[in-house]
């Protein structure tokens, strides 16, 4: 636009297309608005042709998606957060792991030892009862264990057989029925039960009156032995299951209250011996 020299008129025409200009400004300004507040500011004049939007109203338009981009965190933040969910998942994975290595490790019975388990936590035979009471109510548990299938698995209650038995005594009782391992003998014996009842009633659950005073007088670290045929309460003794020999049960010492580790073992029939009648 050429510069007004003073007395000169306005040229009407300018005029006219600056001001038109300026208004079509003004009117994109408003619909901006109104799009980022949903409210109707100036209405458009019918027959009105859209005029396409200036620079500046791209500008405006691009600021919000850009400010946005601006927010969003560092690459490196991202990354971080990355490797900690990594590690996270990681650490729930191993958890898991070392979970199930426990229950099937142990559960199988043939890595633990009487002491490891006395030293876990603490010594915790000293501070929880963890064997029998005495040592008939050991042997039966053995029975009972070996008889019962696990309520949730079904299987063979390995672990709770076997980690009734010190490191040697747990050797002993696989090779005496002929297996390498005590999970495995278990397992086997298992599958010879044909009725759980009558299996584990063949053997008292305590001490029985007579030997009562001698189990009683034994010392922390001395041994009972119990024979399976000799005390079955069965007239047939062992019935509906292999008999399985003779047990060495020793007083635990440093345990809280009386605790019976099997501690040895020996082979016997499989089919308890008529008993004897005298006449």
């Amino acid at each position: 636009m050429m510069e007004q020299r003073p007395g000169d008129e306005p040229d009407p025409a300018e005029t006219d297309a600056e001001q038109f200009r300026q208004f079509q400004e003004f009117q994109r300004f408003q619909e901006f608005q109104q799009s980022q507040r949903g409210q109707d500011l100036v209405p458009r004049q019918p027959g009105e042709l859209e005029q396409p939007p200036s620079d500046e109203a791209e500008s405006t338009e691009l600021t919000g998606p850009l400010r946005r981009e601006r927010r969003r965190p560092p690459a490196w933040l991202v990354g971080l957060g990355g490797k900690l969910l990594t590690a996270f998942l990681v650490l729930i994975a191993a958890i898991i792991g070392v979970a199930w290595a426990i229950n099937h490790f142990l559960g199988g019975g043939d890595a633990i030892s009487n002491e490891e388990l006395a030293g876990q936590g603490g010594k915790k035979a000293e501070a929880t009862v963890l064997y029998a009471s005495d040592p008939y109510a050991a042997v039966r548990r053995v029975y009972a264990r070996i008889a019962q299938p696990d309520p949730e698995t079904g299987k063979p209650q390995v672990g709770k057989v076997c980690l009734r038995f010190d490191d040697a005594a747990r050797e002993q009782f696989a090779r005496n029925f002929g297996h390498g391992k005590c999970s495995a003998a278990v397992i086997a014996l298992h599958a010879e039960v044909s009725h759980v009842t009558r299996y584990v009633q063949s053997l008292p659950r305590s001490v029985p009156i007579d030997e009562y005073d001698e189990v009683a007088a034994l010392a922390p670290g001395e041994s009972f032995t119990v024979d399976s045929c000799a005390v079955a309460t069965g007239p047939a003794g062992i019935s509906d299951g292999p008999a399985l020999g003779t047990f060495t049960v020793t007083k635990l010492a440093r345990a809280k209250g009386q605790q019976w580790l099997i501690t040895g073992h020996e082979a016997g029939p499989r089919t308890c011996p008529a008993p004897t009648t005298t006449g």
